[in-house]
């Protein structure tokens, strides 16, 4: 038996994200780790940032989660201030704390209630059937 792992590596964000939807098992469960996909909120929402710096120094995001059907968009806050800028096309660990049903009928957008945080920035490396970390948000 060999020591030895395989990584799985990927040109992008993009492309580990498309993977996740495709061949991976990305059921939504509460506070259970999922990668997703930072999308840039100038071109999904018309903000003027790709990113919104909250007061606090966290930042919020515009992120999509992998499902079969290729994912779903949600809102999002950094769980700290301590770590990078985002933009769009980052792999991010995304972890679900609860569904807010009265968010999710503000559209029809699928999945739009589930609120959670991105808890750090992810390689777009598959290694061992887990994303590899990149950097932590701490407080």
């Amino acid at each position: 038996m060999s020591d030895e792992t395989t990584d799985l590596t990927f040109t992008d964000g993009a492309s580990a994200f498309e993977y996740s939807c495709q061949c991976l098992d990305c059921t939504v469960e509460l506070k259970k780790p999922l990668p997703a996909l930072v999308l840039d909120a100038r071109e999904h929402f018309g903000q003027a940032t790709p990113t919104k710096i909250n007061d606090d120094g966290t930042q919020t995001v515009v992120l999509r989660i992998p499902n079969p059907e290729g994912g779903f968009v949600v809102l999002a806050r950094t769980a700290g201030k301590d770590g990078p800028e985002l933009a769009g096309g980052e792999l991010v660990a995304w972890m679900p704390l609860l569904y807010n049903e009265a968010l999710a009928e503000e559209t029809d957008e699928a999945g739009f209630g589930w609120v959670g945080v991105v808890i750090g920035t992810l390689q777009p490396v598959l290694r061992e059937g887990g994303w590899l970390g990149d950097v932590r948000y701490g407080e």
